[in-house]
């Protein structure tokens, strides 16, 4: 059993274009307060190796977080483990289900309107799918399985 509770999409992140650290610090420090409001004491957050995630953001997070109870663990993927990154999922989805098999005389611009206009129509990912996810990252994390992109 998926040993966290999903909750609501204020959590969802969205950075300006040019991200550093400190944006992603002080995120992380308002999602810490957020949870530790709720009754949270501990969380593991897992991230991929992207330069905004390593020692300088956890520093400012460090600086930020003080006076925090709650306790933020940052665990790094292992170097190229797509199988553990929800974001490859959702791209493998794009891939499978809108670029494969698609003419190869389209332009750029045309595949980004499709593609702009299908995730705007839908939720790439339902609830109970994004739950079976995180589940299937668990099992691989704490199980050792064996990878599988497919969703």
């Amino acid at each position: 059993m998926l040993g966290i509770e999903l909750v609501s999409a204020e959590y969802f992140f969205s950075a300006v274009p040019k991200a550093d650290s400190l944006v992603i610090a002080q995120y992380m420090t308002d999602l810490a307060l957020s949870l530790q409001q709720r009754g949270y004491e501990q969380v593991s957050v897992y991230l991929d190796r992207n330069t905004t995630h390593l020692v300088k953001m956890q520093t400012a997070y460090a600086e930020l977080s003080t006076g925090l109870s709650i306790q933020m663990r940052f665990i790094h993927f292992a170097a190229y483990s797509p199988a553990l990154n929800p974001v490859e999922y959702m791209i493998h989805w794009i891939r499978q289900r809108y670029l494969h098999n698609a003419d190869c005389r389209q332009s750029l611009a045309a595949v980004e309107a499709r593609l702009v206009a299908a995730i705007d129509q839908q939720v790439v990912f339902s609830s109970d799918q994004l739950v079976n996810l995180l589940a299937r990252i668990e099992k691989l994390v704490v199980g050792k399985q064996k990878p599988n992109l497919s969703p």
